[in-house]
């Protein structure tokens, strides 16, 4: 697999429109509440006045102010009255690193919360606004935010400027509601663990979150997982299973919102995530503004090993350089024993594309029936996915894109083969008892798979 994966990934997969992003927000809010994953706190007159969009220049999130009729505080008035929070140096510039900082503090009003978030994923948009910081035209001052609320009051707005102004709204919305609604739990509010958790956010580490979802697809993956996290006062001590150990901080909404999500079903993910990164920040001399951020491109290195304590006895194979009938044979034989699994596409899904030849993807349940109604979803070039299973019958693959873990997808062998360039596994007994060696494969005739 290609040690440059992570790094790829970004530029090759661009990043959803402001637009979308404000829309999935709202989505999410509804979603959430038919599925019984978040408390109802909205009164019918107020639900309606909540998924809606509001106007992007207000932080206008609290349902005791919306009652009372206060007029909300604007992004402006937000930063101007907590310093200590956008400026914490006092040098007139709102850094990436003082926003990061404040994002990790768990005692920030949500408002405030939501505000670091807005700043963050538009940053380098509002940072251009205007002119006048101290040393680079990039930095952020409160006269790029005082711009913004100028712009989002005007009735005279470009195109650019409506999809800022929406981009800030969704990530208001979205920082509001992983505040107020939505389980903050370790394992969510049923007490397991599932792949569903698995939720990446803004960091190319989809081979580390693609690891996690199909170590929560078996049995002695979960169990592994659950002996990874220890509650310790506010916090986590997280030992990974090869040996590994380090203390964080429970993540905060804002981080929540940030970087590994959280849609009801367990932080666990966003912990192990913000555990992962800060060792890669220690053992790698990683300069970041957030411990999450080291786990940026972690490809390199090798998630997997950590993950299931592997250093030798990991499988890999190279779906596209197989005939489909080779691609058949050593996906049955690894049917036959329990895998973990991972997937990765490369530059041929961007070829694929290009011929008008995209790789489209079923979602299907839990059980693979299709779900009614849900259109196909392409495959991301440059990007890493959890294998769950392999139909031996129907020749088709179970996917699941660790960008929304509850999605379950389903393809054909065929598609597979042209789609995926590496796919990487390790037998699920050693995430069990490491002491043991590799085992072959219980079938008469078959002969140890090569390692590599």
């Amino acid at each position: 697999m290609p040690n440059n994966l992570e790094k790829s990934e970004k530029p090759k997969e661009s990043e959803p429109s402001a637009t979308v992003q404000s829309a999935n927000a709202q989505r999410e809010v509804q979603d959430y509440q038919k599925n019984g994953l978040v408390k109802d706190i909205f009164g019918p007159e107020y639900s309606d006045k909540f998924t809606k969009s509001f106007l992007p220049d207000l932080i206008f999130t609290n349902t005791d102010v919306q009652k009372s009729k206060e007029e909300p505080k604007s992004l402006s008035d937000i930063v101007r009255s907590n310093q200590s929070v956008f400026d914490s140096n006092n040098d007139g510039e709102i850094s990436q690193k003082e926003l990061a900082d404040s994002a990790a503090n768990p005692n920030l009003d949500k408002n405030v919360a939501a505000a670091v978030v807005a700043l963050t994923k538009n940053y380098d948009a509002l940072a251009n606004l205007t002119s006048q910081s101290i040393i680079y035209s990039e930095t952020l001052t409160v006269a790029d935010i005082d711009e913004f609320c100028k712009i989002a009051k005007s009735s005279a707005r470009t195109d650019e400027q409506t999809e800022l102004m929406e981009s800030v709204n969704g990530a208001v919305q979205q920082t509001v509601f992983q505040t107020d609604n939505v389980n903050q739990d370790l394992f969510g509010p049923n007490k397991e663990i599932s792949p569903k958790a698995v939720q990446q956010g803004g960091v190319g580490n989809c081979s580390f979150m693609a690891t996690l979802a199909g170590m929560a697809s078996t049995p002695a993956g979960r169990e592994s997982i659950s002996q990874m996290i220890k509650p310790d006062g506010d916090g986590y001590v997280v030992t990974f299973p090869n040996g590994d150990t380090t203390r964080v901080e429970k993540p905060t909404p804002a981080e929540l919102t940030l970087y590994a999500g959280n849609n009801g079903n367990g932080i666990w993910p966003a912990v192990l995530e913000k555990a992962y990164g800060k060792l890669l920040a220690e053992k790698h001399n990683k300069d970041v503004n957030a411990p999450q951020l080291a786990a940026d491109g972690c490809e390199k290195y090798m998630p997997l090993n950590t993950l299931t304590g592997e250093t030798r006895c990991l499988q890999t194979i190279e779906p596209s350089k197989m005939d489909e009938e080779q691609l058949h044979e050593e996906l049955e034989k690894m049917s036959f024993n329990p895998m973990v699994m991972t997937a990765a596409t490369g530059p041929n899904v961007d070829r694929m594309v290009a011929a008008k030849n995209t790789p489209m993807a079923e979602q299907v349940d839990e059980q693979g029936n299709p779900i009614a109604g849900s259109d196909p979803l392409p495959i991301s070039g440059f990007h890493v996915y959890s294998v769950e299973k392999y139909d031996l019958q129907t020749r088709s693959v179970y996917l699941r894109n660790p960008h929304d873990g509850t999605q379950l997808l389903k393809m054909p062998l065929s598609t597979y083969r042209q789609a995926f360039v590496a796919m990487n596994s390790v037998n699920d007994d050693r995430l069990m008892d490491r002491q043991n060696k590799y085992e072959e494969v219980k079938r008469p005739g078959d002969k140890r798979p090569s390692l590599a």
